[in-house]
C-alpha cells in the first residue's frame, strides 16, 4: 500500500479537518491496486513530498471532512489544492496539470487528462474498471468499509 508523503511543514493543522491555503492532498482508494500504482507513479514521483497521499479508507481528518461535505469517495478520487476541492474527473485533471513533468507516463497522463471534456468522458470508464477490479479481488467499496 502507498505510504503517506508529507512536506517538512504540515500542510494543515492536525486538529482541523478542513483544508487551508497550505493543503496539497490527494485522497484515493488505498485498496485498489491500480489506484495505488497510479498515485505512486503520478503523484509521488512528480510532486514528491509536496503532496500528502491519503487513503480514503483511513480515519484521516480530511477524509472525514470530505464525507461530512457529502463527497462520495466511491465516485472518485479527490485532489485538494489550498481550499479548493476537486472530485472525480476534475481531480484527475488537476493532478495531471500538477504533474506535467519529465517522465513519459506523466507526459501522456498530462496530454490525456488536460482537457475537461476528455477527463469527463474517460473518468467513468476508470471508475468502472476500479469497481470491477474490487469485485474480482473480493474487496468492498469505500462506503461499505466505513463504520456506520
Amino acid at each position: 500500500m502507498l505510504e503517506t508523503a508529507t512536506a517538512d511543514a504540515a500542510p494543515y493543522e492536525a486538529s482541523s479537518a478542513a483544508p487551508n491555503e497550505n493543503t496539497l492532498a490527494l485522497v484515493y482508494d488505498g485498496d485498489c491496486p491500480v489506484c495505488n500504482a497510479y498515485c505512486r507513479v503520478v503523484a509521488l514521483r512528480q510532486l514528491n513530498s509536496a503532496v500528502e497521499i491519503i487513503n480514503a479508507r483511513s480515519e484521516h481528518p480530511l477524509v472525514q471532512h470530505l464525507m461530512d461535505e457529502n463527497y462520495d469517495l466511491d465516485e472518485g478520487m479527490v485532489m485538494i489544492v489550498g481550499t479548493n476541492i476537486y472530485h472525480g474527473a476534475d481531480a484527475i485533471r488537476v493532478l495531471s496539470s500538477l504533474t506535467s513533468g519529465q517522465s513519459v507516463l506523466n507526459r501522456i497522463n498530462h496530454f490525456v487528462f488536460k482537457s475537461p471534456r476528455v477527463s469527463a468522458l474517460l473518468y467513468p470508464v476508470l471508475k468502472l474498471g476500479r469497481r470491477t477490479l474490487l469485485v474480482l479481488l473480493g474487496r468492498t467499496t469505500i462506503s461499505q468499509s466505513r463504520p456506520r
